[in-house]
């Protein structure tokens, strides 16, 4: 079993403690895609108004990758390598083409 030690100010929980942590994993996971999955590692905007777009449209995109991930959760759970996020988004771009 993994152990960790947490150190802080204030006096709280274990059960707090763990939420906290996991809502930080969650958050890094997510920055984690945001990076890789969607390039969102470069920016070659120069206002502040255009990166605020792009992180705004960034997370909207991930947002509806989620969507289709927990959609299609059925379809994984009988072939997991047909049905990756990349193949599904490249299957309903070519029906739009």
């Amino acid at each position: 079993m993994d152990k960790r030690s947490f150190i802080t100010t204030k006096e709280i929980k274990a059960s707090e403690t763990i939420s906290i942590y996991r809502d930080r994993d969650i958050i890094e996971k997510l920055f984690k895609v945001l990076k890789s999955e969607l390039e969102l590692d470069h920016f070659l905007l120069h206002s502040r108004n255009a990166v605020e777009s792009k992180v705004f449209i960034s997370f909207l995109v991930n947002i509806i990758r989620n969507e289709i991930y927990m959609k299609t959760k059925d379809l994984r759970i009988k072939d997991k390598k047909a049905y990756t996020i990349s193949s599904i988004i490249n299957e309903l771009y070519k029906i739009t083409q």
